[in-house]
């Protein structure tokens, strides 16, 4: 049976959270959908942290440098790498971009277009070397984490439909799992 370790309490909904290959910290972003719109409630501005997982204490505040509520968040293999993605685009001026951010220092290391209406996941190739992401756009992009960009992309374009939800990728890195809104799971292979 699972034993509970520690458990803190953060302001507002954990909308993504990663944990990375050391199991020392957690990357959470927590949001408040459509009530921060509200006037008056600063609270509930969007906050993204990175946190000790044995004290549950904040090691670093990345809400400087991430403003908006993440819909994913992923820690490379390595743990050199975090990458962030937006997801709930209410506006057209984030277009559902993915970071890249060092953990150590919680600064952004580079921006990546994304998905245009949205990226719901992210998912790092066991490479090293590519990360992949899924959005509302209903495609799967590869992008190469050296130089940021988009290596290739498939699946049809579409600014409604049904979204990609969820990607995931076989630890040999040969397969690519996604699901999507209508139930599908679909299996790719990455080697062909």
């Amino acid at each position: 049976a699972a034993k509970e370790l520690k458990r803190w309490q953060a302001t507002q909904w954990i909308r993504s959270l990663g944990i990375s290959p050391d199991g020392k910290t957690v990357a959470a972003s927590q949001h408040t959908p459509f009530i921060r719109f509200k006037a008056g409630l600063e609270d509930y501005v969007p906050h993204f942290h990175l946190w000790d997982a044995e004290s549950g204490r904040s090691k670093l505040d990345l809400s400087k440098e991430i403003k908006e509520g993440m819909s994913s968040v992923a820690f490379s293999p390595d743990g050199k790498w975090l990458a962030a993605g937006h997801g709930n685009t209410q506006t057209e001026k984030d277009q559902g971009k993915i970071f890249l951010i060092d953990p150590t220092t919680g600064k952004k290391i580079r921006e990546l277009a994304g998905h245009p209406v949205g990226t719901n996941d992210l998912a790092f190739h066991p490479d090293g070397k590519h990360l992949f992401s899924c959005g509302r756009d209903q495609q799967i992009k590869i992008w190469a984490l050296q130089d940021g960009k988009l290596v290739h992309e498939f699946g049809k374009f579409a600014d409604r439909g049904v979204w990609i939800n969820a990607i995931s990728i076989s630890l040999d890195g040969k397969l690519l799992a996604a699901a999507d809104g209508a139930g599908h799971v679909l299996i790719y292979s990455l080697t062909t």
